[in-house]
Order: C-alpha cells, then sequence, then structure tokens
C-alpha cells in the first residue's frame, strides 16, 4: 500500500453568522466536516479552473442560478436524508 502525506495549510474566512450556521447544518446532514466541504470546493476549482457556480453582475440571472444551485443542494440533501433513513431501516431488520 502507498501512503502520501500531503503538506496542509490553515486558512481564515470571514462568513455570516447564519450562513455559518445553516453552511455547518448541511455539511453535517451530508457527513461531511465543514473543512472537508471547503477543501471539495477548493477541489473543484483547481481541477475544473473555475468556479463551480455562475458570478454575475445581472440581479435576475443572479437570482435565477441561485435559486436553481439552492434546488440542486436541497435535493442532494433530501436524497442524503433518505439514504440515511434506509440504511436505519435496513439495520433494524437486520438485527
Amino acid at each position: 500500500m502507498v501512503s502520501y502525506i500531503m503538506s496542509t495549510t490553515a486558512i481564515s474566512i470571514r462568513l455570516d453568522s447564519d450562513i455559518k450556521k445553516q453552511f455547518d447544518e448541511l455539511c453535517k446532514a451530508f457527513g461531511i466536516s465543514t473543512n472537508a466541504a471547503f477543501n471539495l470546493f477548493a477541489r473543484a476549482v483547481v481541477r475544473e479552473q473555475s468556479i463551480p457556480f455562475a458570478i454575475s453582475l445581472n440581479s435576475s440571472e443572479s437570482e435565477r442560478r441561485s435559486i436553481a444551485a439552492q434546488k440542486a443542494l436541497s435535493h442532494v440533501y433530501n436524497n442524503c436524508l433518505q439514504k440515511k433513513l434506509m440504511n436505519g431501516k435496513q439495520q433494524k431488520l437486520m438485527s
């Protein structure tokens, strides 16, 4: 087995406290840490060489894309909850 040791560095960011709370709750629902979520984001940006969502000065376009992103996250969140519920039911049946 080959083991790779990655060099890491700490960063500090500022977030609105309500956004941070919501983000932390979503990460927990996804089963990942906030740190892991930021790492996923950073890796996606580097891999794709772009921000994984549109940034627009056009407020109506920005709002439309924001709503679409929120719906997509809600879909992912609901799927995660559904899988957790199904896993819990399967574990009860196996007991």
